[in-house]
Formats: C-alpha cells, sequence, structure tokens
C-alpha cells in the first residue's frame, strides 16, 4: 500500500485494511441492508460468520450490524470494519418501482469511532438529474472528509454512477471511471471504491490516475464465477489495490470458499488455487 504521507491516526487505521506482504485488500460489502433483506444476507448474523470464515481484509457493514455484533471484529486476526453511514433511496419503499433519487445520512462520524471502525465509507453520486442535489453530496463529502480527519480515521469514497443522466455506454467507460476516481481523490479520498471498466483491461487508466488505492466493485451477480475471477486478475495486473464485493460473495453457495479464491488471486495472482479453492 503506498503512503504519500503518513498521517497519525488515519494512515495507522488504514493499514488494518490492507495486507501486509501485498499492500491489497480483499474487502466484503454488507451494507445492502440499507435496501431491505436481500436473498443470501436474510439473517445477517450468519451471513457475517459465513463471511468471517474465509478471512477477508475488512467488512464493510451498516450501523446495525456494527451495534449488534460487535464481537465478530474482536480479536487480533479479525477483519477491519468499514462502517458505511449514508444512505441513497432508489425507490419510495421496498418493492416499489417508483424511481427516487434522494440520499441522506444514517449515522456520524463520532458514532463511527465509538463503534471501533477503522474506516468510514460514503458515496459520491454522479450523473444526477438535478445538478444541486449532486452539488449538495459533494459538499457533504468533502466536509466528513474533514471530519474524519480530525478524528484520525480513514475514508473510503465510492463515486457511482448511480445517476439518471448516466446510459449504458457511459457507465463503464474507462474514462468517466477514471475522472470519478481522481475526484474523489481530490476531494481528499483515503481509499477509492469504484466500478472497473469494460474490458478490464482499461483500468489502468483508472489506477494510474488516482493516488491512493483503488478498490474494485462486484456490482450485481455475476453467473460465471470462473470469468470473474479472471477479470480480478487482470484488474490487480493493471493498478487495482483489491476488491470491495458484495452479493458475489454472500449470494455464493460456498461463501467462506469464494473469499479464499479472491485472496489466492488479489494477494497471490494464483487463478489455479483460486478456481481449486472452489472446487
Amino acid at each position: 500500500m503506498k503512503e504519500l504521507s503518513f498521517i497519525p491516526g488515519t494512515s495507522l487505521r488504514k493499514s488494518r485494511l490492507f495486507n501486509d506482504q501485498t499492500g491489497r485488500s480483499v474487502c466484503v460489502a454488507i451494507d445492502h441492508g440499507f435496501g431491505g433483506a436481500h436473498p443470501g444476507m436474510e439473517n445477517p448474523g450468519e451471513t457475517l460468520d459465513r463471511i468471517i470464515a474465509g478471512q477477508p481484509d475488512g467488512v464493510l457493514v451498516t450501523p446495525g450490524i456494527a451495534r449488534n455484533f460487535q464481537d465478530r471484529f474482536a480479536g487480533q486476526h479479525a477483519p477491519a470494519m468499514i462502517l458505511s453511514i449514508d444512505y441513497v433511496l432508489f425507490h419510495s419503499y421496498p418493492g416499489s418501482k417508483e424511481p427516487v433519487e434522494e440520499q441522506g445520512m444514517v449515522s456520524s462520524v463520532e458514532t463511527a469511532v465509538k463503534l471501533g471502525a477503522d474506516a468510514i465509507k460514503i458515496l459520491m453520486i454522479f450523473g444526477r438529474e438535478d445538478p444541486s442535489m449532486q452539488a449538495r453530496n459533494f459538499d457533504t463529502v468533502g466536509r466528513l472528509i474533514d471530519e474524519s480527519h480530525n478524528w484520525g480515521l480513514p475514508v473510503m469514497v465510492e463515486p457511482t454512477t448511480w445517476g439518471k443522466r448516466f446510459d449504458d455506454s457511459s457507465r463503464k467507460n474507462k474514462l468517466v471511471l477514471r475522472d470519478m476516481a481522481r475526484i474523489a481523490f481530490e476531494f481528499g479520498a483515503d481509499i477509492v471504491k469504484c466500478d472497473y471498466p469494460t474490458p478490464p483491461e482499461g483500468f489502468v487508466d483508472v489506477a494510474q490516475s488516482c493516488p491512493v488505492p483503488v478498490l474494485v466493485l462486484g456490482g450485481t451477480k455475476k453467473e460465471n464465477v470462473v470469468d470473474l475471477l479472471q477479470e480480478v486478475l487482470v484488474l490487480v495486473q493493471k493498478g487495482a489495490s483489491g476488491v470491495t464485493f458484495g452479493r458475489n460473495v454472500w449470494q455464493h453457495a460456498n461463501t467462506p470458499g469464494f473469499i479464499k479464491a479472491l485472496r489466492h488471486v488479489v494477494h497471490d495472482q494464483d487463478i489455479d488455487s483460486a478456481i481449486a479453492e472452489l472446487k
């Protein structure tokens, strides 16, 4: 993990998310509960246990999980805890088809520190239909980064293409993703979590333009796991510092095995051992 400068507190906590030898990270996102009880995570405690059994480097959680399952993050070998402190509304209620574009805060930086978080995660949503809403989001990102660094807490910023102004071609455009990651860095992000382009070889442009670690997200569930692992290998070779996967992990029939497979790819660049782990 490359450091531009060592910031007391912030850099120390940030180091807990990354492997000492490789400087890379396998994180699992389980903050999807903001949208309800998705298949594969109906029982959050059981899902969290399956995830931790795979020994990820970090787990991205909601305040509810952080409060009620503190013991899962206790001990020398427990994964780092990343707290998701904001939310986005796509629909007015679960199951509704009515499109909504709203965003708000769930928790605070001070609460994240009290809960023992090693980092917080905030969303930076591009392409909003209402530019003033996007500006308010960006203002919040800047303010929270300043506040977090005052507490010595690193910030993972997730620049997304969730705004209605995006189309299918621009969402996976390498130059769009490159510039979004760079903007997140310029706002002060310590870690950037973002999508990767099609084809994944284009990720080199994203990584080279963002001086802080970039973790790729998994997005929707992929059916071909071997192809996904191959993509992860390419992404790591092109500069990704690891992954932050959600549905592709906890909706997999062998959650611990898939996390271990990701570890083989991210830390060792060993695709054969990864595939063998799943068999």
